[in-house]
């Protein structure tokens, strides 16, 4: 879509997230694209034990044109001086996304970056390989399970990735990040579980076994608690019942990004639950103006 034809607010955002077993592996890249200003935001987390590194970056330049979601094969991309950040995808249309993500960032030592160019390079190159189609929202959100390998070099330090991991998509109009939220992805080898908090409701899916549910009902303990209690109830439309997810998640990786003016947490979890051990994110949102 042309500059001119777009609405109001109209933003892109793709995101890798990948964490090992036992927690101390992780890596999450997102790109925020906006067209009607061909500017973009970087944000990179990155743990490998006891190390951190971090950055936000709101200066990277991008094109003015929309990205064409629907094409088979599909490039978002960004860059700022000697920075680069490119996530490809392809068999979009299929039962198994491939993506390859590639970078050239700079971060810096720490969980909780400010705004602006680090000054540690960061090479990326990673596969992602979806479990399946994923669930696709009507307002433009797409969210898959899968795999993440590759490598991630830091300060000259190669980390190996072969991990369980997501990919995220969200195109449309946007005035600013978000209303208030809570937002849980988690997975184990048969089980993935996507569960988006909003005051008006939830949004989200099940997966068991390969088949997608949908997330009916969601309730999770606060942030100023953890271990983090919840339930999810799914609907299964095959035999027409309803299945319980129920555990609790422990932070196992903490960090946070600037945004509007604040700091949003987020956190890694590893999560025991009722169908067995699972990993992911947790994060929440709660915007000065609500």
């Amino acid at each position: 879509m042309a500059h001119a034809e777009l609405p109001d607010h109209y933003a892109e955002s793709t995101m890798l997230f990948a964490l090992s077993a036992d927690g101390e592996r992780e890596i999450s890249l997102r790109l925020a694209r906006f067209p009607l200003t061909g500017k973009a935001t970087v944000w990179l987390h990155i743990a490998d034990g006891e190390a951190a590194w971090a950055m936000a970056h709101e200066q990277f330049e991008s094109s003015n044109q929309a990205t064409s979601v629907s094409d088979d094969v599909v490039e978002f991309a960004a860059g700022h001086s000697t920075q680069s950040v490119e996530f490809v995808s392809q068999n979009r249309n299929g039962k198994q996304m491939r993506g390859h993500v590639s970078a050239e960032l700079k971060a810096v030592a720490s969980r909780h970056p400010e705004l602006g160019e680090g000054v540690l390079p960061v090479s990326v190159d990673l596969i992602y390989r979806s479990a399946s189609d994923g669930y696709r929202s009507a307002g433009g959100r797409w969210e898959m399970t899968g795999s993440v390998s590759g490598t991630v070099t830091v300060q000259g330090k190669t980390i190996v990735f072969d991990d369980p991991g997501k990919w995220h998509e969200q195109v449309g109009p946007r005035a600013r990040f978000a209303p208030a939220f809570t937002y849980f992805n988690v997975q184990n080898e048969t089980v993935a579980l996507l569960a988006i908090a909003f005051a008006q409701g939830v949004t989200g899916y099940g997966m068991r076994n390969g088949k997608i549910h949908e997330l009916q009902a969601f309730e999770i303990q606060g942030p100023q608690t953890m271990p983090r209690s919840f339930k999810a109830q799914l609907y299964d439309a095959q035999t027409d019942t309803l299945q319980l997810i129920e555990g609790r998640a422990r932070a196992v990786q903490q960090w946070s990004v600037p945004i509007e003016g604040q700091r949003r947490p987020g956190a890694a979890v590893i999560v025991e639950t009722n169908l067995g051990q699972m990993f992911g994110s947790l994060n929440d949102w709660q915007p000065a103006t609500e």
